[in-house]
């Protein structure tokens, strides 16, 4: 049997109670709702029953467990004995909720009570369309780390108006400034992770949190990713920290974005996802990008 665990982050941006929720913050904060944010990104989908289906078909041995982490006011419409439910508050201090921010949720997933050390990480919006094996995702306890093209391929004013972009650039130079202080931290631009599914072990995680316990706490009380934007206090685990964390402590392996798992976003799927699913349309909700 494996020993691996699939982790999915998942939200219902349609649910009433949790718009409401999200609705408060965001006028506490005094932030403005972006633009059809809900008619566009947070409209309601297939996409958990999808990515569980997919799994059922195309990786039906390769996991241990499947966890699904979810604010508490909702509960995902799963039914299967092989899932476990994971309310946010059973891994992320009580002072940093509720959270719409995608990537303090992410930096918590490691504490989650009984996961493998080794797991891998999906959106909600992930799907398998082909056969995998677990050697696609790890050689022998180190996850390998699919890489895309590196993270400044814009000028910078546009990094300046690209939340994702920034993000990765201020991680970016978060892991220059410690892990090679006596060097220029603009010197090292490193390639960004592929961002549909990670495979991660608790050690990097926990690596992660030791030399970065400041500023993974510091992003905590940010409860939308563009207040940490703001003051550049913003860090971003999965496309950056932790992959290259593991790379470069020797705890992972790098490897080319051609070679990761048969995946698709549902933003990006067709007939694929259309043959899992039936569905004739697909848009990418990404309903954790706040």
């Amino acid at each position: 049997m494996s020993d691996i665990d699939l982790v999915i982050t998942w939200v219902d941006g349609t649910d009433a109670a949790w718009k409401k929720q999200y609705m408060y913050w965001l006028h506490h904060y005094d932030l403005e709702l972006w633009p059809n944010s809900f008619e566009e990104r947070f409209v309601p989908h297939t996409d958990l029953q999808i990515l569980l289906r997919s799994v059922a078909r195309y990786a039906p041995d390769n996991f241990r467990r499947i966890w699904i982490v979810h604010d508490d006011i909702q509960i995902p419409p799963v039914n299967t004995d092989l899932v476990t439910l994971v309310p946010h508050s059973q891994i992320i201090p009580a002072e940093f909720l509720p959270t719409f921010n995608s990537n303090v949720i992410e930096s918590y997933l490691h504490i989650i009570p009984g996961l493998s050390q080794r797991f891998v990480y999906a959106n909600d919006d992930a799907y398998f369309t082909g056969s995998v094996t677990n050697e696609v995702f790890f050689y022998g306890m180190k996850p390998f780390i699919f890489l895309h093209t590196p993270v400044f391929d814009r000028h910078a004013t546009e990094l300046e108006n690209n939340q994702h972009q920034k993000n990765l650039m201020l991680t970016n130079l978060l892991l220059n400034k410690k892990l090679y202080p006596d060097l220029d931290p603009n010197s090292f631009k490193r390639q960004i992770a592929a961002h549909l599914t990670s495979g991660l072990t608790k050690d990097i995680c926990r690596k992660g949190w030791s030399l970065f316990e400041v500023d993974l706490t510091r992003q905590s009380q940010f409860k939308f990713r563009r207040m940490a934007h703001v003051t550049n206090g913003t860090v971003n685990v999965v496309a950056m920290l932790y992959p290259w964390l593991g790379i470069e402590l020797g705890l992972a392996l790098p490897g080319s974005s051609k070679y990761a798992p048969p995946l698709l976003c549902s933003g990006d799927a067709a007939d694929d996802v259309n043959r899992l699913n039936g569905l004739a349309k697909f848009t990418e909700p990404c309903i954790y990008e706040s």
